[in-house]
């Protein structure tokens, strides 16, 4: 269940009638200036969450685009441009769909401007459960440089993964980054038709800030590369 809006939380709280709300973002405009946010734009720093989202309990900061709450994605999806899109080294992936463990539906582009790194994996995968032990940290590590881990589940410990292995996967090793499906796994299907995936898992693929594919493969730390694309923002 979403959190109700701030400015209906206050109001409830107050006893009194709903505060003047201009951009509707769930902040009353008198508390604005308090929050440093505008009240006249819902979404002060642009990463697609209303503020009043961003501030209610368990939220994030509203002026950090690099902040978002637990189990709430951005959405800069507006800001992509794609004009090679594929899925070979050196194109621009396309925008998939993935399905997170809340069955929200989650874009790669909502993460436009970010570097991704986009692991494909399985429950009965020993080398994948090595990977996410670590995986949270090396996020948390490089969060705030602009990175974004996705897991892409490709099969559960028996078939294909449903959202109870999503949940499992993603509460066993503590993930606050989207651990996805991908239903009939069109994703794995485009990068072997593209001779890129090389048949292991772990299949770890990363994307530059444009969505361009720099590495794709199994059995070769990413990390280097990551940093490399960090390092300039």
């Amino acid at each position: 269940m979403k959190p109700l809006p701030l400015v209906l939380m206050l109001a409830a709280c107050s006893g009194g009638s709903v505060p003047a709300d201009r951009d509707g973002d769930g902040i009353p405009d008198r508390y604005e200036e308090e929050f440093g946010t505008d009240p006249g734009e819902a979404d002060s720093d642009g990463d697609g969450i209303p503020d009043g989202r961003e501030i209610a309990p368990g939220g994030s900061d509203p002026l950090d685009r690099l902040s978002w709450p637990d189990g709430v994605w951005p959405d800069f999806s507006a800001n992509a441009s794609v004009s090679d899109a594929g899925f070979a080294i050196g194109q621009q992936m396309p925008d998939i769909q993935l399905i997170d463990a809340d069955g929200q539906t989650v874009s790669l582009h909502q993460f436009y401007g970010m570097v991704v790194l986009l692991d494909l994996g399985a429950g009965w995968c020993g080398p994948c459960r090595t990977v996410a032990q670590t995986a949270e940290e090396e996020y948390q590590a490089r969060r705030d440089d602009g990175f974004v881990t996705i897991h892409l589940m490709i099969d559960g410990n028996a078939g294909e993964p449903d959202q109870a292995f999503l949940e499992g996967w993603r509460n066993q090793y503590r993930l606050t980054f989207p651990v996805t499906r991908d239903p009939g796994n069109p994703t794995l299907e485009e990068l072997d038709l593209a001779g890129v995936y090389d048949g292991g898992i772990p299949f770890q693929v990363v994307l530059d800030r444009d969505m361009t594919i720099t590495f794709a493969g199994s059995g070769v730390n990413p990390l280097p590369e990551v940093d490399s694309l960090l390092g300039s923002p």
